[in-house]
């Protein structure tokens, strides 16, 4: 439901940006890129908006699903899965550092929430006696049996991440439309305190 309500907001944010944007200069920015958490690189896709070259206001939704690393060497079967799930707000302030302009200095701090499932309490299963049947096809079927079982039990858990963040980029102009960014991002939150790097591709009109 959390995640409702910021999409909500930051849709009547956006609409109101849109109603004023005959009055001001404004431009609309979307992009595709990444983001560095837990050791891991996340992917990222962003929506923002940029208010008189001076203000830059943007949500960015990133994900990750791979397969569970806390598992033992050991571990036979098949293997559980790490889901992460970020939203981010940001706002921030681009400063240039050329004089025509195509090389900025971006700078992004705000909140963020989402959700991280993993596995823990690994326990190993007893093991299988293993004595031979005197049929060859079924000894075979039943090594292919248990070692396509999982020789571990395990819980799945959940863990709500809500925290801060922050971005600090180096801009840089690719024509009329086409910008892209790289620098560094850090974020904090119940699960782990990292900094990392951070790359987009935007494209702003």
């Amino acid at each position: 439901m959390k995640y409702k309500y910021l999409l909500l907001v930051t849709a009547i944010v956006f609409t109101q940006f849109a109603f004023a944007q005959h009055a001001q200069k404004l431009g609309l920015r979307l992009g595709i890129g990444t983001l560095q958490f837990d050791d891991l690189m996340h992917r990222k896709a962003t929506l923002g908006v940029e208010l008189r070259n001076s203000m830059i206001i943007e949500v960015s939704m990133s994900s990750k699903f791979i397969k569970a690393r806390n598992l033992p060497s050991d571990f036979k079967g098949s293997k559980p899965f790490e889901r992460y799930a970020i939203t981010q707000l940001n706002i921030g302030k681009p400063l240039s550092v050329a004089q025509n302009k195509k090389v900025r200095l971006v700078a992004l701090g705000g909140l963020h929430l989402g959700t991280y499932s993993g596995v823990n309490n690994l326990v190993k299963k007893p093991e299988e006696n293993s004595n031979s049947s005197g049929f060859l096809l079924l000894d075979v079927f039943s090594a292919l049996l248990n070692s396509t079982r999982n020789n571990y039990t395990y819980d799945t858990y959940s863990k709500k991440l809500l925290g801060a963040n922050g971005e600090l980029l180096l801009e840089c102009s690719l024509g009329k439309v086409f910008r892209f960014d790289i620098g560094v991002n850090a974020m904090a939150n119940a699960r782990k305190t990292t900094v990392g790097l951070s790359s987009k591709l935007i494209v702003q009109f």
